[in-house]
């Protein structure tokens, strides 16, 4: 896809996008002012944009036995998939890239890194923090104690709770 539309507004071209600037119109407002090529100028909503700043504007293949992990708390079984290529997007940002299409992570809560296996078998977490192992067994056995932990923090929470009523 080389164009871009938002509500309210006709499509253009990405390749005519010249600037963005981000302003504000209000105390909890925000908006872009997009510059064209053609020296026209559009408002557009933050909303707008971010879609926008994810796209992709490259594609580096990944190494045949790259996937992206998924697994839940409950069973512990990892999922995988093939990860086929990265996409460099305009915000700055690399992200998979499956046969379903560019991975936003958007699956993911707030406090969760994505988690890529290498074909070497390390893992490592997504994010500026992101943790890395030497497989997929050494990262869940952490995050089956850092479940552990939350549980035990959970109990004496309530119990401290129930303690002082």
């Amino acid at each position: 896809m080389n164009s871009f539309h938002s509500f309210g507004m006709t499509e253009v071209a990405t390749s005519a996008i010249v600037s963005m600037r981000r302003f504000k119109r209000s105390a909890q407002d925000w908006a872009y002012k997009i510059t064209l090529s053609n020296g026209e100028g559009l408002i557009v909503e933050t909303s707008d944009v971010s879609i926008l700043l994810e796209r992709p504007i490259q594609l580096i293949p990944a190494p045949i036995g790259t996937s992206i992990c998924h697994f839940n708390d409950e069973d512990w079984n990892a999922h995988r998939a093939q990860v086929i290529a990265w996409a460099l997007c305009a915000d700055g940002e690399v992200r998979p890239v499956t046969p379903a299409g560019v991975n936003d992570s958007e699956c993911l809560g707030p406090h969760e890194n994505l988690i890529v296996e290498l074909p070497d078998g390390t893992c490592h977490e997504t994010g500026f923090d992101g943790r890395h192992f030497a497989s997929l067994d050494e990262l869940v056995e952490d995050r089956k104690a850092w479940v552990e932990r939350a549980r035990n923090a959970a109990i004496q929470q309530d119990a401290t709770s129930e303690a002082i009523r």
